[in-house]
């Protein structure tokens, strides 16, 4: 096996190109598909109908070390769009080399709370910032793998438009 993917090396979140300093973790949203269950006659049980392009509520979770003046900010009840680059490391044990691997992720969000977290002495304060999230894509390298776009009828996976046929046939 010529690659071996090892671990995120780090990583940086923006908001209008400012940099945020202080989030110690982001967690991105799950991307989980509207299921239906179907029942009846001609079918010798229950299946469950996945609802292509169609996605549950997206979630983003931002966690900070303390309770930063950024952490404040993303808390402003308004669209925030966010840019999470991060650099991946893997491993080629054909060359003997590591190489780092480009990702970013795109989002719009509007934040649902704020936990500030708590006091202790030579402690984290552990705050963090939960966000609804109305639009997601992730480039590999600079190049589109994923969007995700309920409002417009972008459910986009490597360079398939799975609700290109639905917008055509609503006429949109």
């Amino acid at each position: 096996m010529p690659k071996v993917d090892q671990l995120v090396n780090n990583f940086a979140v923006y908001e209008d190109a400012v940099d945020y300093i202080g989030i110690a973790e982001v967690e991105f949203p799950e991307l989980a598909w509207l299921v239906e269950e179907i029942k009846g006659a001609g079918l010798s049980g229950n299946i469950e109908a996945v609802v292509i392009g169609h996605l549950e509520a997206m979630t983003a979770k931002f966690s900070f070390r303390t309770v930063t003046p950024a952490a404040v900010k993303m808390n402003e009840p308004r669209i925030h769009n966010l840019d999470c680059r991060v650099s991946q490391q893997g491993y080629n044990s054909n060359q003997g080399q590591h190489k780092q691997e480009s990702l970013k992720h795109i989002l719009r969000t509007m934040p649902k709370k704020l936990a500030v977290g708590k006091a202790a002495v030579a402690s984290p304060a552990d705050a963090s910032g939960e966000h609804a999230v109305y639009y997601y894509a992730i480039y590999r390298d600079g190049k589109k793998e994923t969007e995700i776009d309920p409002v417009n009828f972008i459910c986009l996976i490597n360079g398939v438009d799975y609700l290109a046929e639905v917008r055509k046939a609503l006429g949109k």
